[in-house]
């Protein structure tokens, strides 16, 4: 029998079949996992930072606006892009969907409202904490597809696309706004805010169901070429002998409404109960138990009743704004200051308040 004595010098005719065989088996492998875990993170980059973004908003519907532009965003950047990342459904189609979450921390056990749609209770935070839950769900890679590969074609990130989702939450700042009818607000006494509330209307833009008696407020003032720049929410009692001050320093048209259950009497062991409109003017003076507002500590107070619209304040609206019941020459600027005993008198047996809605316009 004769040998074949092959050559010391060595052949390498097989080593670019094996090269490649390999770089097959490992390196595609290897991309694809990379692309998966590139993708893995932005999915959870979108539903923390989604969460982050909702919570910080005082009406529902911005909330809900919020998460979508926050997801967009991250969908649309250069690392979802090579991880190949695909939304499955949620909202406006950005895999991602809003939540609310109201946990009972007096007698346990969490109640999930959504997706996508407001708290349909009323809101309590005296009894419940409240947290914006983003939920997100996408489809990653393959970044390079093997989905002919033999054996691991039909392997998740290998063959075909992987499937990840994850939550996040983040504690709502302003819980009143997560309401459907979003002006049920609570306070914790006279002469403060609901929470800096911008609330004009449920979700779905409807004025249905509103407890204001203007609730197209907002409308009205767009539909006169205005935007609407600031607002707020204010509680103003009946009590109070210093005047309510707002946030606002700079006022444009002042658009106002006040809630249908907003009530207050006028001295006289808690009665009558007036409007604020209070009664009617006698001459050129303000109504005693009216609404009135003024622009500067220093300001002259101007009549403001249940309803303004599109009113102009004096000195170009330049100065604090604030708001008070005028119960005869008060209210003052500060408990320290003097008032007369008749005046004091009146604001001490009156009771009730406004909740006022204000929005200033340019």
């Amino acid at each position: 029998m004769k040998f074949i004595k092959r050559s010391q010098n060595g052949n390498l005719s097989e080593l670019p079949i094996a090269l490649f065989v390999l770089f097959i088996l490992l390196a595609f492998p290897l991309l694809n996992l990379v692309g998966l875990a590139t993708g893995a993170a932005i999915a959870c980059l979108v539903a923390h930072q989604a969460a982050a973004r909702a919570a910080t908003h005082q009406r529902y519907d911005t909330a809900l606006q919020a998460m979508s532009t926050e997801a967009t965003s991250l969908l649309g950047s250069g690392f979802a892009n090579f991880a190949r990342m695909t939304p499955v459904n949620g909202y406006a189609g950005t895999g991602a969907d809003l939540y609310v979450l109201a946990t009972d921390y007096r007698g346990g056990g969490t109640t999930p409202y959504g997706p996508n749609q407001p708290v349909q209770s009323a809101i309590d935070p005296s009894t419940y904490l409240y947290e914006c839950n983003v939920r997100v769900k996408y489809q990653i890679g393959p970044t390079v597809s093997m989905a002919g590969a033999p054996f691991i074609g039909d392997i998740p990130g290998l063959g075909k696309p992987a499937v990840v989702s994850f939550e996040a939450n983040r504690a709502a700042e302003y819980p009143v706004g997560l309401n459907k009818v979003g002006d049920q607000g609570n306070t914790n006494g006279p002469g403060q805010t609901i929470a800096a509330l911008s609330i004009p209307w449920d979700a779905a833009m409807s004025p249905a169901g509103s407890s204001w008696n203007y609730p197209t407020l907002y409308q009205l003032a767009e539909s006169q070429g205005l935007n609407c720049v600031d607002d707020d929410v204010i509680v103003v009692p009946a009590n109070n002998t210093v005047w309510t001050k707002t946030h606002f320093t700079s006022m444009g048209r002042i658009y106002l409404d006040v809630r249908s259950d907003g009530s207050w009497s006028v001295g006289g062991n808690g009665g009558p109960v007036v409007s604020p409109n209070g009664y009617p003017a006698n001459g050129n003076q303000l109504p005693q138990g009216a609404l009135i507002g003024k622009i500067g500590s220093n300001g002259k107070p101007f009549y403001l009743g249940a309803l303004q619209l599109g009113y102009v304040p004096p000195n170009g609206g330049n100065g604090t704004f604030y708001m008070a019941m005028n119960a005869g020459t008060g209210p003052i600027n500060a408990a320290t200051d003097p008032i007369d005993a008749a005046t004091a008198n009146t604001y001490t047996q009156s009771k009730g308040a406004q909740i006022v809605r204000v929005i200033s316009a340019r």
